[in-house]
């Protein structure tokens, strides 16, 4: 059996390189960092490193499991702990893993910026496959009362939470790289975007099988303050 004082070391060390890689995979992207760098930042051995990790890729999984699994635990207690019937805790649902994924922590931009540079492809993909994976459990059983409720009419409840949530990933993305491009004033582009969070909840709609506008319209007040926080990390790094 291991020694409490062991098993911190062992916490500390593995902590340290999580630490130090996510801080330099946000910074120069993870194909640009190198196990040497993670390392001589953190102050530790190869050996100490490959003790804990089996590649880079297992630790990017780790570094992953960071940066998705508060806002995912944040989504999944919405679902579990939301009041009302099936309507009312989907629209609650939404409203928390909006707030989280767009504007809901004060590090949320820089995290995103960071993560849309081209080099960080690959974690990109992977933040968004371990955000469906650990959401769509309780998504696929809030449609399940849905559809016992009488409310939702969805055939198939797991393969329409993965669709819901791959769909909400690629339309928030789309906004995302909109704001971080575009030249337009906060109005105009406000404007520009707000259509495309109304077509998303019209879809959602049609997936959940209820009538148009049974949800509401996009929340301009969150799609605001994801255009100022993004906004501002452009111009803190001009």
């Amino acid at each position: 059996m291991a020694r409490p004082l062991e098993n911190n070391r062992h916490k500390d060390a593995r902590g340290q390189i999580i630490s130090n890689a996510t801080r330099l995979v946000l910074s120069q992207g993870y194909s640009n960092t190198s196990v040497d760098a993670i390392n001589a930042r953190a102050g530790l051995s190869k050996g100490t490193f490959y003790h804990y990790f089996r590649s880079k890729s297992d630790l990017l999984d780790a570094v992953v499991d960071v940066l998705t699994r508060e806002g995912a635990e944040n989504t999944r207690r919405a679902i579990k702990h939301a009041a009302g019937g099936a309507i009312e805790r989907f629209e609650q649902f939404m409203d928390a893993a909006r707030r989280w994924r767009l504007v809901g922590l004060p590090e949320t931009a820089e995290i995103m910026r960071a993560v849309f540079k081209p080099e960080n492809s690959l974690l990109r993909e992977r933040m968004r496959d371990q955000s469906i994976t650990l959401a769509a459990p309780a998504l696929t059983e809030l449609l399940e009362d849905g559809n016992d409720e009488g409310v939702f009419d969805v055939e198939d409840p797991r393969a329409t939470a993965r669709v819901f949530l791959l769909l909400a990933y690629a339309v928030s993305d789309d906004m995302v790289r909109e704001v971080m491009s575009s030249t337009l004033s906060d109005t105009d582009l406000l404007a520009a975007i707000a259509p495309r969070g109304v077509a998303f909840m019209r879809a959602v709609e049609a997936l959940l099988g209820v009538a148009p506008y049974t949800l509401g319209g996009p929340d301009e007040k969150l799609l605001a303050g994801m255009v100022r926080a993004f906004r501002a990390e452009t111009e803190s790094d001009s």
